[in-house]
């Protein structure tokens, strides 16, 4: 992730970072669950 930021130019303990950051992985969850989901219903 410090990468990720460092490339993004981004100061890694900015309050932009961590909100970027945040949302990232709020759609890397939201992606992962609704992925499940279609999984189970083909099953």
């Amino acid at each position: 992730m410090a990468e990720y930021l460092a490339t993004h130019n981004m100061m890694y303990e900015s309050a932009f970072a961590r909100d970027h950051v945040d949302k990232l992985f709020e759609q890397y969850a939201y992606t992962t669950l609704e992925s499940s989901v279609q999984l189970a219903q083909e099953r």
